[in-house]
């Protein structure tokens, strides 16, 4: 069986912007000033502990205790006034929401909440599968894994949409094909490449885009 599937964040709601912009600033208070340009080049589509660790572990930074709890309070209370769904893509959830998977970095949670803020949980009535699930995030296969086997799918007969590099990533190690999806505010010039770099099949610059080939690709 093939299956349709979709990254959360940057594909379905535009948050990676929001994420990026509270993340630039929590980075700076706890000692290491960075640009939003460099973040949104480097870290966007992994975990914000993954990111923080790593950048304890090199002596960049020094975390509070708390910092998770911190963090996941201004960006959640960001997107209660902020967040909405990608430019175009309740038209695309509207036509194909019904049969597609969700898979996400974000725990279940979040990805509850990011949809009934956008609106989006009105089209999208498949599964949630969150890397908090498994033992390793994006970039890592285990949650794309997880969902082809628990929707006993085919992964070689499958297509997810992915914004990240690290998503990707992660797919494409798990044997999916990928559209590589550009609508989301955060991407930066040349993202398509580095998609492609990683091994995309297709790229999508925006969701009307998406919606045509998903359609070609009789969903």
């Amino acid at each position: 069986m093939k299956q349709l599937l979709f990254d959360c964040d940057g594909v379905l709601v535009d948050s990676e912007i929001i994420a990026a912009h509270k993340m630039v600033e929590f980075v700076g208070e706890i000692g290491n000033p960075i640009t939003l340009e460099y973040y949104l080049n480097n870290c966007t589509g992994r975990t914000f502990s993954g990111i923080l660790k790593e950048m304890e572990a090199k002596n960049e930074v020094e975390l509070p205790s708390n910092y998770l709890g911190i963090l996941s309070d201004r960006v959640e209370a960001a997107f209660k006034k902020e967040l909405k769904a990608v430019a175009g893509m309740e038209g695309v959830v509207e036509r194909f929401g019904s049969i597609a998977a969700v898979v996400s970095n974000s725990d279940p949670e979040q990805i509850d909440s990011a949809l009934q803020i956008s609106k989006l949980n009105q089209h999208i009535k498949g599964p949630l599968f969150s890397a908090s699930l498994v033992d390793f995030p994006k970039p890592a296969p285990d949650v794309y894994l997880n969902a082809m086997q628990e929707l006993r799918a085919v992964p070689e007969k499958s297509w997810t949409v992915e914004d990240s590099i690290s998503g990707a990533t992660s797919a494409k190690a798990a044997g999916l094909n990928v559209i590589g999806f550009l609508g989301g505010k955060h991407i930066v010039e040349g993202h398509a490449d580095k998609l492609l770099e990683v091994g995309v099949d297709l790229v999508a610059s925006d969701a009307n885009e998406l919606k045509l080939m998903l359609q070609e690709l009789s969903f």
